[in-house]
């Protein structure tokens, strides 16, 4: 059972592929900006698709090895003082591979400060998106310097590429560092 629910851990890591699907370059088309500072948008945005892949990626990894090991050490702290009682001395092998099996998820978990970096990670993704949704509705919010606004822009999104930075190359291991972002 353990292996099995751990196939969407491989899966994440190796396999799956990322789409962005709340985030389009081309809505900066839409907006009342002036052609020059539009260009200049979409340009910026198109150099974060990558950061905000590796983002998201990062997300979908430490949030599935999070629930794997909430849910496995929940189920093994509470099962295996019962499974001690059930079983006799011959049993004793599986009764140690299920502890071993909640010890090496613990570690692994503190070790790669799993928990920290998905919270980490969706924090940067959030706050991009937020700050995109905040450029995009400038015209509700009465901002009047559109090169200040887009400077603004620039400026926080860097700000947030910058804490994504950290968290990544962090002592400790990474299991997503596949990528620069």
């Amino acid at each position: 059972m353990a292996s099995i629910t751990f196939v969407p851990i491989i899966y994440s890591i190796f396999k799956e592929k990322i789409e962005l699907t709340s985030y389009n370059v081309k809505e900066v088309e839409k907006t009342k900006l002036k052609d020059e500072n539009k260009i200049m948008l979409e340009n910026f945005n198109e150099q974060m698709t990558g950061t905000l892949k590796f983002w998201k990626k990062s997300v979908v990894i430490y949030k599935n090895l999070y629930y794997y090991s909430a849910i496995w050490t929940t189920i093994i702290s509470v099962a295996l003082p019962i499974l001690i009682q059930l079983f006799g001395s011959s049993e004793k092998n599986l009764l140690t591979i299920i502890s071993g099996h909640s010890a090496i998820i613990l570690a692994i978990c503190k070790g790669f400060k799993v928990e920290n970096k998905y919270q980490l990670y969706r924090r940067c993704e959030s706050n991009f998106y937020d700050r995109y949704r905040k450029l995009l509705s400038y015209d509700q919010i009465g901002i009047k310097n559109e090169d200040d606004l887009i400077m603004n822009y620039i400026k926080d999104v860097n700000e947030i590429r910058k804490l994504g930075r950290n968290i990544e190359t962090d002592n400790a291991p990474d299991i997503c560092n596949k990528g620069a972002s």
